[in-house]
Parts: structure tokens; sequence; C-alpha cells
């Protein structure tokens, strides 16, 4: 997912991806977060099994209702949505930098997650 400081001020983006990440690890999800030299920051969950291009931008557009920094764009068309990965040049300049430490299991595709569902995270959406 995709937090962009051109939506949002930057404590704004801190804070949506941070909401997001408490939500994604009170559902027990496992995910992955960088961030870029302008601010921005990105969400990456290893998913086990394939999750269905439709299914991943209903889960990502529902998030996005929640977090106003949250771009849904990459996730809306499956021939040019992408973002960088971690350590990959920023256009700016800089690179991507991880904050989740690489001795976290959620590094390791053998800690992928089963595939999503955006009602699956239920009571907990709002109370996040």
């Amino acid at each position: 997912m995709d937090f962009d400081t051109s939506k949002a001020l930057k404590g704004v983006v801190d804070a949506d991806a941070a909401r997001v990440g408490r939500l994604l690890s009170a559902c027990g999800v496992l995910f992955v977060e960088d961030f870029s030299p302008s601010g921005g920051r990105h969400v990456y969950i290893p998913l086990r099994d394939r999750m269905d291009a439709a299914e991943a931008r209903e889960l990502v557009e529902a998030l996005a209702l929640t977090a106003t920094s949250l771009d849904p764009s990459p996730h809306q068309n499956i021939t040019d949505g992408c973002i960088r990965v971690p350590g990959s040049v920023h256009k700016a300049g800089g690179h991507q930098t991880l904050v989740t430490p690489l001795s976290q299991p959620t590094t390791s595709c053998a800690a992928a997650t089963q595939p999503l569902r955006w009602w699956s995270f239920g009571p907990l959406w709002l109370r996040n």
C-alpha cells in the first residue's frame, strides 16, 4: 500500500500508516514497511496464496476510506500498478528505507499471510 505525501502532509502519512499497521497486526496480518526520502510510506503484505486483482483493489479502496494519505491507484489496474520496493532508488534521490527489521519473520515468504478480505477486519476496523 502506498501512503503518499502528495495526498497529505507527512504527519498524516505517518499516522495513517501506523493506524493501518495496528489494524493489520490486530487481525494477525504480517507486513513489511518502508519509507521514502519524500516522507511517503509503503506497507507490503506477503501473501501465501495469490490474491485476485479485483479483491486487492477492493481491499485497498476500503482502507483508503479511513486513511486519506493512502493512494489506491497502484491497485486500480493490472498493467501499471506498482510501487518501489525497499532499497530502490527514489526519483527525488536517495532510496526506499526498510523500517521492518530483517530479523522479523514478516520479511520471510515462509511467514506469508492467507489472502485477505476487507470484511475480515470487521469490528477492528471501527476501533482503529
